[in-house]
């Protein structure tokens, strides 16, 4: 959605504990704030790549490549979510 995630949402991701997650987006803002909470929990962000699906608009789809980094220890979801959400308040 273009709101991003709610804090429920990424609270569930985080502690479903994907090795890798795709985010897709069409709004840098929203994107930024999620990948904020992500990395926040100790996601490592790989690649962010912008996609100008929509010619001579200000529209750009952006696709967004994390990873786990396998030796630093998890966060509790909540715990990460709030750190995050909290610093970008």
């Amino acid at each position: 959605p273009r709101r991003g995630c709610d804090a429920s949402f990424l609270e569930q991701l985080i502690a479903y504990n994907p090795r890798r997650i795709v985010y897709v987006s069409c709004r840098a803002d929203t994107l930024a704030r999620d990948l904020g909470v992500l990395v926040g929990a100790g996601y490592q962000l790989l690649h962010v790549q912008p996609f100008d699906m929509f010619p001579q608009t200000r529209h750009i789809e952006n696709v967004a490549t994390l990873d786990w980094p396998h030796h630093r220890p998890r966060l509790q979801p909540s715990d990460a979510v709030g750190a995050a959400l909290g610093a970008l308040s």
